[in-house]
């Protein structure tokens, strides 16, 4: 990147070009210090470097900029002039939205110019496949290329490397990571994620679709046939304080196994909304499925479920369990392994589903919290929402001691009691039960 950057400069007087890691001191850590300016110096280019801002200046009036994808702001004023090369790394760790507002938005206009510019995504093979720039990989609509470490020219002996490394962590050589990143292969790792969702196992299209015409707020609604085998509907709701407002609906039945998402309100994130934004959404939601039970996160405060109820007419069950964050995530995991939990392909849900991960460094002191990737809120909503669906199941009775210790020290399983045949796990709810 940093040569393809000098040629460029080199090539074309006058030109812009700019270089843009996830922040700016990223961008001097992994390429101004140790590549950029050995690189020039190198070649004993006839050019100046602005330490601090970062751009280096070339005797025939071209520059080279190197920033991060964090400031957008400052990048949208900076580079509202003409560019002649765009180069975003580090893209399997970049903001999807971000990434998106800047390559489909930002920068195009100021790349434009004569039909000369380019625009480069790089990045390493992401250990999901999610996100932007994974997406556009997975389009094919761009040329695309792909080395693995062992193809560096730079490394003396990659496999020696290799081996060294593989030695030093306790890993094989068929571990996911070691396969994305010294082989260049696309492989992903399940465990990466905190859920189990599969598309193909999980997922259905939705009926409708209704968007804000501002772009606020997204609405998807479950086709007929899915809402028509539902019986009893559950609510989740999320504020989204800094992030999203997520609004998630949940149904199933006393004949089926299976739970569904059959609704999904979801905002941008920041949206400056109140209470009141819950309104129209709830209205909606009361006018498709009837009576539903609501559990919503207000962040543990009682005044403000008395506000929301009062305000809207319906009785909020906080969610009490919000603190299992682990064991509502099992749960849900089981119903998804089992092809019993379905959302729909594209919601907001989805897209937590295949982007949320377990903060690795609180994991190992024994805690599950969100990683900082991704803050799940439609994820937070559809565990509120189904824990509608666990609180309506009909728990198996305890069985007497005497007939549990009769059954341990019996061999033949033919003559088990008729509640070891019961699995908790794989209950069928029978509705709402009597807390509501």
């Amino acid at each position: 990147m940093a040569a393809l950057l000098l040629a460029t400069a080199m090539g074309n007087p006058g030109s812009n070009s700019v270089y843009l890691a996830i922040t700016k001191g990223q961008a001097k850590r992994t390429i101004w210090t140790d590549t950029w300016i050995g690189l020039c110096d190198a070649w004993g280019i006839d050019c100046t470097h602005n330490r601090t801002e970062l751009v280096t200046t070339f005797a025939n009036g071209a520059h080279v900029y190197f920033g991060g994808t964090d400031d957008l702001r400052h990048i949208i004023t900076e580079l509202g002039q003409k560019l002649t090369l765009a180069i975003i790394d580090e893209c399997q760790d970049q903001s999807s939205a971000v990434l998106k507002q800047l390559t489909e938005k930002i920068l195009p206009p100021a790349l434009s110019d004569g039909g000369k510019g380019r625009l480069i995504l790089s990045g390493t093979i992401p250990d999901t496949p999610s996100g932007y720039f994974w997406k556009q990989w997975e389009a094919a609509r761009w040329p695309r290329h792909n080395w693995s470490m062992l193809d560096n020219p730079h490394m003396k002996d990659p496999a020696g490397e290799l081996a060294s490394h593989l030695l030093d962590t306790g890993l094989t050589e068929d571990d996911p990571g070691v396969q994305r990143d010294w082989k260049g292969i696309i492989t992903f790792d399940a465990t990466a994620l905190a859920f189990r969702y599969d598309k193909h196992r999980n997922g259905f299209q939705p009926g409708t679709t209704e968007v804000d015409p501002l772009g606020k707020w997204t609405i998807r609604i479950a086709p007929k046939e899915i809402t028509d085998r539902c019986e009893f509907f559950c609510v989740g709701g999320d504020t989204g304080k800094f992030d999203r407002m997520v609004v998630q609906v949940f149904g199933w039945s006393s004949k089926h196994k299976e739970i569904y998402q059959v609704y999904e309100f979801a905002s941008i994130k920041d949206h400056g909304g109140a209470f009141s934004s819950f309104g129209p959404p709830l209205d909606q939601v009361r006018r498709l499925f009837g009576h539903v039970n609501h559990y919503f996160d207000f962040g543990g405060s009682k005044m403000a479920i008395d506000n929301f109820t009062t305000d809207f007419g319906v009785y909020v069950l906080e969610a009490a369990k919000k603190a299992d964050r682990k064991g509502q995530v099992e749960r849900m995991n089981t119903l998804l392994k089992a092809a019993r939990l379905f959302c729909m392909i594209g919601s907001d849900l989805e897209g937590d589903f295949l982007t949320t991960k377990w903060d690795k460094d609180k994991r190992e002191k024994g805690t599950y919290e969100w990683s900082s990737e991704n803050h799940p809120d439609a994820a937070d909503a559809a565990r509120y929402a189904s824990q509608g669906y666990f609180d309506a199941s009909t728990e198996a009775p305890t069985p007497p001691k005497e007939e549990q210790r009769g059954f341990e020290d019996d061999d033949n399983p033919a003559e088990a009691p008729p509640w070891y045949e019961q699995d908790l796990d794989n209950i069928v709810p029978d509705g709402p039960s009597e807390l509501y």
